[in-house]
C-alpha cells in the first residue's frame, strides 16, 4: 500500500501593526492587589486611619472591593496604591485612563465624598525611580451616590510604550456629620488603554 503524505499548511505571520486597533480596552486591577500606600503591606480588612481596606464580600452576594470603612460623623482621607504594567498590545502614545467604578455602599455622606487618582511612571533606565510628575489630568470627582458609576481619570500618554510601569495612588476623602447609619465608600479599579491584538 502506498504511503500518503498529508499536505502541510503554513499560517501567515501577521505583524502586530497590521492587527485591528481597539480603543479603551479595560484591564481589571484585582482588589486584592492594592496595598497600603506608605508601607506596602496588604490592605487591612477594613479602612482605618489613613488606609483604605479590602472587603471580600459574601460569595454569591457581593464582589470584593476596596473601601473606606464607616466614616459617619467624621472626616477622612484614606488611600491605597497599585502598580500596572502597560501590556505588550499597548499602542505607543495611545490613550490611557484609570477607571474607578465607585460609589457609596450603604448611606451617602451628608456633606461630601470624592475619589481621586495620581499616577507616576517608573524610570525605564533607573529601576525603582519615578520619572517626571503626576500623569493624571483629571481632578477629584464626587462619588457620593448609592448608584455606583464609572469615574475616569485621564493619563497623559505622551511617551508611554508597552512595558512601561505605572504607580497609581487612589484617595477617597469624605465628610459626614449627621448620619445615624454606616457611611462607607468603595470602588473597583481598571486601567483602560488603546491596544492592537
Amino acid at each position: 500500500m502506498a504511503t500518503v503524505t498529508p499536505p502541510t499548511y503554513s499560517l501567515p505571520v501577521i505583524a502586530r501593526e497590521d492587527l485591528a486597533q481597539d480603543a479603551n480596552k479595560l484591564f481589571e486591577v484585582a482588589p486584592r492587589s492594592l496595598f497600603v500606600f506608605d508601607s506596602g503591606a496588604s490592605l487591612p480588612t477594613a479602612g482605618t486611619s489613613d488606609d483604605l481596606g479590602f472587603y471580600q464580600g459574601t460569595h454569591g452576594t457581593n464582589f470584593p472591593y476596596v473601601g473606606t470603612g464607616d466614616f459617619k460623623t467624621t472626616s477622612i482621607t484614606r488611600k491605597a496604591r497599585f502598580t500596572f504594567t502597560l501590556p505588550p498590545e499597548y499602542v505607543s502614545d495611545g490613550a490611557v485612563f484609570i477607571r474607578l467604578r465607585a460609589g457609596m455602599v450603604t448611606t451617602v455622606a451628608d456633606t461630601s465624598c470624592t475619589i481621586d487618582a495620581a499616577a507616576f511612571k517608573a524610570s525605564s533606565s533607573a529601576g525603582a525611580v519615578i520619572t517626571g510628575s503626576d500623569l493624571v489630568t483629571t481632578s477629584a470627582t464626587t462619588i457620593n451616590s448609592l448608584t455606583w458609576a464609572n469615574v475616569d481619570f485621564a493619563v497623559t500618554q505622551s511617551g508611554l510604550v508597552a512595558g512601561d510601569e505605572l504607580d497609581v495612588l487612589i484617595t477617597i476623602a469624605g465628610v459626614d456629620g449627621a448620619s445615624a447609619t454606616a457611611v462607607i465608600a468603595g470602588f473597583r479599579a481598571f486601567i483602560g488603554c488603546t491596544i492592537r491584538g
